[in-house]
């Protein structure tokens, strides 16, 4: 039998979540209601674990990849938002910002949220809380996505059509209409030019989805779910970015 690794829990607080094989990390989770829920038991774990372990500021804890993870898979942007100002309500969380949710500027805030909490003090040489240069998720905010091809490009649920509450990947299946935004997988300039000059341009892994075209999308792995298809009708990219916004319809 394969032996796991016992992780240390410091006193008081709940064990970290762990996975079951058989079954995806978030599969029980359905609607925005159980994912606010969740996310906010595990970053009050998260409070009581870094008082207890008197963490320094910005410093990783066990267990905060969990409220991390759950936080860009489960919640669409206006939820984030709404969940995000909440939780900074309490000045206890503004030390947990960086390993808890990651490094601004944050794509879920608006414009106006841009003077909440001074940037620089989050992660160095950071200035703006929110994103000023145009709505697109930075590829941090993409990080794994809710789906991804067999391209190893990621994908965000960004907007959609449909009035359902449901978590993001769940959500699409009942959209007709669908905004996602994508990353292409992470490799060296080098690598990406000659993948690039070799497929003269064509390669999916160095190039973004085509407008008319018909991309078969895989659940992320800890969310669990049947594939989707959807047809490209805009792509939104700026020039040497690893990222854009596609608009969709279901296919």
């Amino acid at each position: 039998m394969e032996q796991v690794e016992d992780v240390p829990v410091a006193p008081g607080t709940p064990p970290t979540r762990v996975a079951s094989p058989a079954r995806s990390e978030f599969g029980d989770i359905q609607t925005q209601a159980d994912a606010t829920a969740l996310i906010r038991e595990l970053a009050q774990r998260q409070l009581d674990r870094a008082h207890d372990e008197r963490a320094e500021p910005n410093t990783t804890t066990t267990g905060d990849s969990d409220l991390k993870r759950a936080f860009w898979l489960l919640l669409d942007t206006k939820n984030q938002r709404v969940l995000f100002l909440s939780l900074c309500k309490n000045r206890h969380f503004w030390p947990r910002i960086r390993s808890c949710v990651g490094s601004p500027p944050f794509s879920f805030l608006l414009p106006g949220d841009n003077d909440m909490l001074r940037a620089g003090g989050i992660t160095s040489g950071r200035v703006n809380m929110s994103n000023q240069t145009g709505s697109i998720s930075s590829a941090n905010d993409i990080g794994k996505g809710h789906f991804v091809d067999n391209s190893d490009r990621s994908f965000r649920v960004v907007a959609d059509d449909s009035k359902t509450e449901f978590v993001p990947h769940i959500k699409v299946r009942n959209a007709s209409r669908v905004v996602l935004d994508v990353k292409l997988p992470k490799m060296k300039k080098v690598e990406r030019l000659s993948i690039f000059k070799r497929s003269r341009g064509r390669d999916p892994s160095v190039t973004y989805p085509k407008s008319g075209e018909r991309i078969l999308l895989e659940p992320n792995e800890r969310l669990g779910g049947p594939n989707i298809t959807f047809v490209v009708k805009t792509v939104e990219a700026h020039s040497h970015s690893p990222v854009c916004r596609l608009y969709c319809s279901r296919a």
